[in-house]
């Protein structure tokens, strides 16, 4: 029977150091690895992930093989970003409304309306044209209610309003999104084992931030208008701008601009 390995860490630096260095024992499924404070957390590329001490959730998921091809590792991303929306609508309590305020920002953060309520680091061990390895890094703002200058638009889920109105628990937050989030992205495993994964591809479309509409970006070249049109299986974002020009991105090399 698959298992999941729990592993609560009271401080350490980053969760997926951690797994990486990993030599104990694993689950079979999933290592999740969960820390009370991280020193020393990560975004994605040069990014740093700060979070207040006892406040939020910070962790990270490790798990072996399962013939996946290297190709698709951004997959992993769009598995771990659809199983944070997942862990965050999965209250009793939880108006349904809010379904529809819970976004994926392209590439690898999760949105609540206009605000960031999680960021997501994947690193994969590629052998043999297959990911032999991966760990997948996840930061969710639960309790935390004031944010340095460099995250000016950042929310927890304390500050979202509830229907109805519920007696408040930091801790119970944090174990209940975990729960979701750790079940969401077994639930992705099991698909990916099945050979089954084309339909989160479509699920992250169908929930990406700004979809719809004209929005403004900026690249090397500066700021302008456009729509989303698709985001590929590897990750690239494509944009058609207003006169009509498709231009496809990779990671860093363009960026929202917020209002």
């Amino acid at each position: 029977m698959d298992s999941i390995k729990y592993i609560h860490l009271d401080e350490v630096d980053s969760t997926n150091r951690f797994l990486h260095d990993y030599e104990g024992e694993e689950g079979s499924l999933l290592t999740v690895a969960v820390a009370e404070n991280q020193t020393a957390g990560r975004g994605s590329g040069s990014n740093k992930w700060n979070s207040e001490p006892g406040k939020n959730l910070t962790f990270s998921m490790m798990f072996r093989s399962f013939n996946l091809p290297a190709a698709r590792q951004f997959g992993i991303i769009e598995a771990g970003a659809l199983s944070v929306i997942h862990g965050l609508l999965g209250f009793d309590y939880q108006p349904n409304y809010l379904a529809d305020d819970f976004k994926i920002k392209w590439p690898n953060d999760v949105y609540w309306q206009d605000r960031k309520i999680s960021g997501i680091l994947s690193e994969c061990e590629v052998s043999g044209g297959v990911i032999k390895r991966g760990i997948v890094g996840i930061g969710i703002n639960i309790g935390q209610t004031e944010f340095g200058d460099d995250v000016p638009n950042a929310v927890s889920l304390c500050q979202i309003p509830r229907q109805p109105v519920c007696e408040y628990s930091i801790e119970k937050d944090k174990q209940d999104v975990l729960n979701g989030t750790v079940e969401g992205f077994v639930s992705y495993l099991h698909a990916v084992k099945s050979g089954f994964t084309r339909h989160y591809h479509l699920e992250y479309l169908e929930n990406l931030y700004r979809k719809n509409g004209i929005h403004v970006f900026e690249d090397k070249d500066g700021r302008f208008r456009a729509k989303i049109i698709s985001v590929e299986h590897d990750g690239h974002l494509v944009l058609q701008r207003v006169d009509g020009t498709v231009s496809k991105y990779a990671f860093k090399e363009v960026s929202f601009i917020l209002d």
